[in-house]
């Protein structure tokens, strides 16, 4: 074995334990926790609860809670509410420790930045996939359990429809796909916080961009392109169209190749990204 490969190796096991630490340092932070679990499984909860209780006061006039339809648009709503609990969970990852100066006591010890940065990113990514999983993971139970074994009435012309349950590619496209959304959100919130923006500016013009702006702009069918310039429009277009007919209409509106779209999105995941490791490499601590 080399000096390079002996060193690469020492890093990579640097890596790995002070990525364990932060997701330990994380899972205690219970306003960090709850707030997560409210914009992602806490969600899918409320809704189901309205469901189910609707139907069962009225079933005649309120559809079952489960089935595909119902999951589709809890999908819907996790692609603008779960991208908060990446802006929260990124700008926490990246600030936390310039705060505490637990990053001084690092970089005095002989832990390179670079291996610090990247323990801090993973361990960021490892909630997003948790908090995505219990979302769709609950999304999908509902759906399953309350699509009802009877045809529903149905308003619109008091036909009957046949509740059909997601299936298994329906479930995990779901799935990928928030994790795509929130994977945006994080991005933006652990590179804006690690290139010196503070944790409450950043998390707070975030989410407001990202419930307030994004909607506004994703409706504004006269300057189309706007939507080829914000990776979280172009990411809508590939919501499963098996799922919901959102991302198709969007799709429509937005003369892009699945490589382009791809392009666009990683263009917002990775710069943010880079610009942030730049300041973080040469910053005082």
């Amino acid at each position: 074995m080399t000096l390079d490969d002996s060193h690469r190796s020492s890093e990579i096991s640097k890596i790995y334990y002070m990525t364990n630490s932060k997701i330990m340092d994380l899972s205690r932070r219970v306003g960090l926790m709850i707030g997560c679990f409210l914009v992602t499984g806490g969600i899918v909860l409320l809704v189901n609860i309205i469901l189910v209780l609707l139907h069962a006061s009225n079933p005649d006039l309120h559809n079952p809670a489960g089935g595909l339809r119902n999951f589709g648009h809890l999908i819907t709503v996790l692609g603008l509410l779960a991208p908060i609990a990446g802006i929260m969970l990124g700008a926490t990852a990246s600030s936390s420790d310039l705060s505490s100066g637990v990053i001084r006591h690092l970089v005095a010890t002989g832990v390179g930045r670079r291996a610090i940065f990247v323990s801090r990113l993973l361990a960021g990514l490892f909630y997003i996939v948790i908090f995505c999983l219990i979302a769709v993971g609950l999304a999908a139970l509902f759906a399953e359990v309350f699509a009802g074994t009877a045809n529903s009435f149905s308003p619109f012309g008091g036909s009957f429809v046949a509740q059909i349950n997601p299936s298994f590619p329906n479930i995990y496209q779901s799935f990928l796909w928030v994790v795509l959304q929130v994977a945006l959100g994080y991005a933006l919130g652990f590179g804006f916080c690690a290139m010196g923006v503070s944790r409450s500016a950043a998390t707070g013009v975030l989410i407001g961009f990202q419930i307030v702006a994004l909607p506004i702009l994703t409706n504004i069918n006269t300057w189309t392109w706007l939507h080829e310039i914000f990776g979280g429009i172009v990411s809508q277009t590939l919501e499963p169209s098996s799922v919901a007919a959102r991302g198709s209409h969007l799709s429509n509106l937005i003369p892009l190749n699945t490589a382009g779209k791809v392009v666009i999105i990683g263009i917002w995941i990775v710069i943010p990204i880079l610009l942030g490791f730049a300041r973080y490499h040469s910053r005082d601590v």
